[in-house]
């Protein structure tokens, strides 16, 4: 679980939003694979869900969300060697 704070400025708009950001990994996985010539492979994958809501605005009408909910996936792929 993550949790933290943002903070957004719209410079078009003179908008500025403080938000509270609340994450809990949804699927994290992995794979690693040793060859016999010393090298391995190893891959990961995660998917989580993000949600931002603004606790303090300076501008009641503005383009800035109140509540947002984001996607974030990675991929990573590492090669080792054995020594």
């Amino acid at each position: 679980m993550r949790y933290g704070l943002s903070f957004l400025t719209n410079v078009t708009n003179d908008e500025r939003g403080n938000y509270q950001i609340f994450s809990i990994p949804g699927f994290r996985g992995g794979y690693k694979y040793n060859f016999s010539s010393e090298f391995g492979l190893r891959v990961t994958a995660g998917y989580e869900q993000i949600r931002a809501e603004r606790i303090v605005r300076n501008n009641d009408g503005g383009t800035l969300p109140n509540r947002a909910r984001y996607y974030d996936g990675k991929l990573a792929i590492g090669i080792s060697k054995f020594f």
